[in-house]
């Protein structure tokens, strides 16, 4: 029988348990000076708030021995992983967190009409939450094998930016990354969703797999504007039914249709309309895992 994938709330408690387990056996400190503090711990923060106390209390960390006495039922794990993978691990966990929350508290300023206001709570939040281990103090010696791992990963998967699908925003930004958060903002009717749905089209047709979450459209809605982009004709006519002077529109339409059929791009929707769980940062990293996306779009009014 097939090993079970463990569970993300299994793998947290497993990466919590190796960063107390190395802690205690000596490593203390590069946690500390990772920047890595008691709310980074979402299943043992009170097992890491003694360590810190007594650590301030008696100026060294306690023993493993010690620890054990305090917390007879907690298991440690013997092996654990680098002590920087392990702080990379649980810093990047924390950050998604917060910013999963940012997220959320982004969308609602914005459907409450406080678009500018939710934008600097975000930034200022993102802005925060990336500083946070500025002062961290690494060993690069001791961390050279984290980065040949890197590098080896690097050569096995080599990876180049995507283009947005304009020019200027390409040149601006030097183009779209792996990790990269890019938020488009704008008054109602201001052309943000044709921009979007623009730039997924163009990213799809490089090979990579799009996924797309509208707040309020429906297939139709997002899949006409697609098409527009494809065929120039007027989303207003594609919308409407219009057929053109002896039925143009129609036959370039018909005829286009078989071409968009054809392509071998993925631009895979999620809405409202056609899903029935609610639509939480959760379902959308499931649903990214489980359809293996590449970029993501978020659009919401």
């Amino acid at each position: 029988m097939a090993n079970k994938e463990p569970t993300k709330a299994e793998k947290i408690t497993q990466m919590e348990k190796q960063a107390i387990a190395d802690a205690l056996t000596g490593n203390y400190d590069k946690y500390i000076d990772g920047g890595i503090t008691p709310k980074h711990f979402s299943k043992f923060r009170q097992e890491w708030e003694w360590i810190v106390k007594t650590e301030r209390q008696y100026g060294k960390p306690p023993t493993s021995d010690s620890f054990g006495c305090q917390f007879p039922a907690m298991e440690l794990p013997e092996k654990t992983d680098a002590t920087g993978l392990i702080i990379d691990q649980i810093d990047k966990e924390y950050k998604f967190n917060i910013v999963a929350l940012g997220v959320n508290d982004l969308i609602k300023a914005m459907r409450d009409g406080r678009t500018s206001e939710g934008l600097d709570q975000f930034v200022t939040l993102v802005n925060q939450t990336n500083g946070e281990k500025e002062s961290g103090v690494i060993n690069l010696y001791e961390t050279v094998t984290n980065r040949l791992k890197k590098y080896e990963d690097a050569v096995k998967n080599p990876q180049k930016a995507a283009s947005y699908g304009f020019k200027e925003i390409d040149q601006i930004t030097g183009g779209l990354w792996s990790s990269d958060l890019i938020i488009l903002a704008g008054r109602a009717g201001t052309g943000k969703t044709l921009l979007a749905i623009e730039s997924a089209r163009c990213v799809a047709k490089q090979g990579y797999k799009v996924g797309y979450f509208n707040g309020e459209m429906d297939e139709y809605e997002l899949g006409y504007r697609l098409d527009t982009l494809e065929t120039h004709i007027s989303n207003f006519a594609i919308s409407n039914g219009k057929t053109g002077r002896d039925g143009a529109i129609f036959e370039t339409y018909r005829q286009a249709a078989s071409k968009i059929a054809s392509e071998k791009a993925e631009l895979l929707i999620l809405n409202r309309g056609t899903s029935d769980a609610k639509i939480t940062p959760a379902y959308l990293e499931k649903f990214c895992k489980r359809h293996k996306i590449d970029v993501l779009y978020i659009e919401s009014v």
